[in-house]
């Protein structure tokens, strides 16, 4: 009944208004959407329930590093950086219309991203994450909190790989 789909940026954009961060990320790789089913349209509701937009992963981030024991801080920047976009993708953003709030549809979105994602570890960081459980209700570790340039944030880790750097996640506990 909700299916999550590969969307579109102009789609994403009328979402955006309800996330906490202005703005869309700089760069993207995919976007997924849900679209509102017809019943609920008709009724005035929005063309899309939800949104999440995958990323490249940042290349500076402390949770990473503390949870993967600084292997993708290399002394050859380069290096490094060419492993971490081999290895992992970022979650930027994930809104979900208020209207259809509390129904599970990050969760939803969350999951779809990990399962399709071609890299071995999706990372995403939350500057509200322990307000909203949605990261581990989707089954990533939250590897802890971790101070920014502007804001604290958490960091939150899943990956399906053996990779002896990386956390193995399961139920959002690391191994």
């Amino acid at each position: 009944k909700w299916p999550v789909v590969r969307g579109r940026l102009r789609e994403f954009r009328p979402l955006e208004r309800y996330h906490y961060v202005a703005g869309l990320p700089a760069l993207h790789k995919r976007v997924y959407v849900i679209r509102t089913p017809e019943a609920y349209r008709r009724l005035g509701a929005p063309d899309i329930a939800g949104g999440i937009i995958v990323s490249p992963p940042l290349g500076c981030v402390r949770g990473r590093n503390i949870a993967t024991h600084g292997h993708y801080s290399t002394p050859r920047r380069r290096k490094g950086l060419a492993m971490l976009n081999t290895d992992f993708e970022a979650i930027s953003r994930v809104i979900v219309h208020p209207m259809f709030r509390s129904c599970g549809l990050a969760v939803r979105l969350i999951r779809h991203a990990i399962a399709t994602s071609p890299a071995r570890s999706v990372e995403a960081l939350a500057a509200m994450g322990k307000l909203h459980p949605m990261f581990t209700r989707s089954g990533m570790a939250d590897v802890g909190l971790f101070r920014g340039p502007k804001h604290y944030y958490r960091y939150y880790l899943a990956t399906r790989s053996t990779h002896p750097y990386l956390f193995h996640c399961s139920q959002g506990e690391p191994a």
